[in-house]
């Protein structure tokens, strides 16, 4: 499990964005990654607070993820997404034969958004969830527990600060 996205993924996707330390700039959206994850460019995807991230971009980035050959970590923790974005990512990642780490949506993902997320652990070779303080309760937990049950890859499950039991 100790493998790192290829080619520098995280650095280009860091240093793609020119607008990263220019305060008032209006946040700009995720298309230019969303075009790199379809076209098989990038390995990671890291979504920072100065961008736009909703259901929208969700759905977007999961119609890239299951077109691509290559895709391996997401990394959008931090911004607010419905179930209906939840599922959407879920669903590609667990059609995916190369995702390894998912870190998706932020304290308001909640139960709902959770159960719909835990369709990602149907991906053989994800190895990381990470639901850190995403609102998680006891029936997310159920579906979180469900899913591990058929994730043979799955070395590290997150659920820290989170109010179940």
């Amino acid at each position: 499990g100790g493998r790192r996205p290829r080619g520098g993924a995280l650095a280009a996707a860091l240093s793609s964005d020119s607008s990263m330390s220019a305060w008032g700039r209006q946040k700009r959206g995720v298309d230019d990654l969303v075009e790199a994850v379809a076209n098989d460019r990038t390995a990671c995807v890291v979504v920072l607070r100065h961008r736009t991230f909703d259901d929208d971009a969700a759905a977007a980035l999961a119609a890239a993820i299951r077109r691509s050959s290559t895709f391996e970590e997401l990394r959008c923790s931090g911004h607010a997404i419905s179930a209906t974005g939840a599922a959407a990512l879920g669903d590609a990642i667990g059609a995916s034969r190369t995702a390894r780490v998912v870190d998706v949506g932020d304290g308001t993902l909640g139960d709902e958004g959770v159960e719909a997320l835990a369709s990602c652990l149907r991906c053989p070779t994800l190895e990381a969830l990470e639901l850190e303080a995403k609102g998680v309760g006891d029936a997310g937990l159920a579906a979180i527990a469900k899913g591990v049950a058929a994730a043979p890859a799955l070395d590290a499950l997150v659920l820290g600060r989170n109010a179940f039991g």
